[in-house]
């Protein structure tokens, strides 16, 4: 089974006047008052996932990732590009490994990295596809915005998104409700477990 969240990632792209491959630069010829109408509604970025299951195993595999930003002028597009990969790594581990599990009696178990899984290497396998854009601002005369976390935190939300639709191909009522969707938790909703 798999699934892509809300919009494709070409479609998303699209919709930006962007190509989705590659980081790059993209300034929109838009009318000033779409412009500032895009700006009010759609904030610093937009992101889509592409998601695999396993429904057996229930391990997600990560096919497909696009992220559009727009923090306006780039100041450092390499570390701008730095700062969106890592956030991606960081928001990919909140999405499919990072909890804190306590016990019955309350006590912490999971008090250290050690006990459990941290993103690494070889929990990315998609290198997601970043785009960038650049809408003017009023705020200041050298069109800066900030680009802050908008690597991390839309992350979660695309993968759950991706998730939760490829789930509804086999359980319609299917509903991803917190994080981490951890395999245990995707085969329960296979299953139908609440």
């Amino acid at each position: 089974m798999h699934s892509c969240s809300p919009a494709s990632p070409e479609r998303l792209a699209q919709s930006f006047g962007a190509a989705a491959t590659d980081y790059e630069r993209v300034r929109p010829e838009w009318p000033p008052a779409a412009v500032e109408r895009a700006a009010a509604l759609l904030g610093l970025d937009r992101d889509a996932a592409v998601v695999d299951l396993d429904p057996e195993t229930g391990k997600v595999k990560l096919l497909r990732y696009v992220a559009v930003d727009d923090c306006g002028n780039a100041i450092n597009p390499l570390t701008l590009e730095g700062q969106l990969l890592g956030g991606y790594a960081h928001g990919l581990g909140y999405a499919l490994f990072e909890s804190a599990q306590y016990d019955s009696d309350g006590s912490l178990r999971t008090p250290s990295f050690l006990d459990y899984t941290i993103v690494s290497t070889g929990e990315i396998t998609a290198t997601p596809e970043l785009v960038h854009i650049e809408t003017t601002t009023d705020s200041n005369p050298e069109n800066f915005k900030g680009a802050g976390e908008s690597g991390t935190i839309p992350v979660p939300a695309a993968i759950a998104n991706a998730i939760e639709d490829a789930l509804r191909q086999r359980r319609p009522d299917a509903v991803v409700d917190h994080l981490p969707m951890t395999p245990d938790r995707i085969v329960e909703l296979l299953n139908g477990d609440k």
